[in-house]
């Protein structure tokens, strides 16, 4: 139900998504681990977190556009 309601808030999922790239960022530049396992462990949390970013902020411009647009509903077929 609280996902339901946050995944239509637009400029909550903008500042998520804005939130998720500045720490995939981070960890690009900041995640140096020494042993093979947690290099990878650093690299698929990279990625998670520019994948999550990259979808949450498509997923708010399209929510805005379809409310600038009057579209409330998602038609069936």
């Amino acid at each position: 139900m609280f996902l339901r309601k946050t995944m239509n808030n637009p400029r909550l999922l903008m500042q998520v998504g804005s939130m998720s790239l500045l720490i995939a960022s981070l960890c690009k530049f900041t995640l140096h681990p020494a042993t093979r396992f947690w290099q990878g462990f650093a690299d698929g949390f990279t990625g998670f977190a520019y994948g999550a970013a990259i979808g949450l902020m498509l997923l708010s411009i399209r929510l805005n556009a379809r409310r600038k647009a009057g579209v409330t509903d998602i038609p069936c077929a």
